[in-house]
């Protein structure tokens, strides 16, 4: 009897152990892999991150006016504000990427979060400034200069793209223009559609990625991005150096 119960306990201390193997390996594998301290100073990795062949959302332009704003209301009010509003759109989608390749691997949302804050994004983004507006028009609505706002562009906007700017005449001068006939307007320059950023690793295991590793993880950016503001970033790609 003495001996069955022996055997008992030998089995349930070993069907104890088998279940602990899983967790105690897991344990035992974040602090080598996912190291969650950070780099020592200066041994930061810096990678180039650009993300291009998007339409402009109003919010990424900014108005002049009162009267601007009040004709299309989404639209930033300031170019600081349409600086923000991209710095925490891209930002924002990086940290979410992380969190789900986080867990994708197992990682713990605490433990996924304290690496996350050793990750900085810093977004360089030349906003357009819009100095008069005309939303949803009819292909033959002609859009005149803002008064006295000389080197400003007058912007259409449909839904919540901006769609096309007036051109300067001899580079300078605002003039009016319209979508069909007379003088045609031209496509947003694409000097405002692109976001580059430097993207800063200080967490210690995440900066052994390589840039391909990189690459993969925020190509999934663009998805992101397009839930957020639609059709605008639906065809969206990043590339990572």
């Amino acid at each position: 009897m003495f001996v069955m119960v022996t055997s008992k306990m030998d089995k349930k201390q070993r069907s104890v152990e088998a279940m602990m193997m899983p967790l105690l390996t897991l344990l035992n594998w974040f602090p080598s892999v996912f190291g969650c301290g950070p780099v020592l100073p200066g041994q930061e990795k810096n990678l180039a991150i650009t993300i291009y062949n998007f339409t402009l959302p109003v919010s990424m332009a900014f108005g002049g006016s009162q009267t601007v704003l009040s004709q299309a209301p989404n639209m930033s009010i300031s170019e600081q504000t349409a600086k923000a509003f991209t710095q925490n759109l891209v930002s924002g989608s990086v940290i979410y990427v992380l969190k789900e390749e986080g867990r994708r691997l197992g990682v713990p949302d605490g433990l996924m979060s304290t690496i996350i804050e050793e990750i900085y994004v810093k977004i360089n983004y030349e906003p357009l400034r819009c100095a008069a507006v005309k939303v949803n028009p009819v292909l033959n609505a002609q859009l005149p200069p803002s008064d006295g706002d000389n080197k400003r562009e007058s912007c259409f906007i449909v839904e919540d793209t901006v769609t096309n700017i007036c051109p300067l005449n001899n580079a300078t001068i605002p003039q009016t223009c319209q979508l069909v006939g007379g003088t045609a307007a031209i496509p947003v320059p694409s000097k405002h559609l692109r976001i580059d950023g430097i993207l800063t690793v200080g967490n210690a295991f995440l900066a052994t990625w390589t840039t391909q590793q990189w690459q993969t993880v925020l190509s999934r950016i663009s998805r992101l991005l397009a839930a957020h503001d639609g059709t605008n970033f639906l065809s969206a790609a990043i590339t990572v150096s």
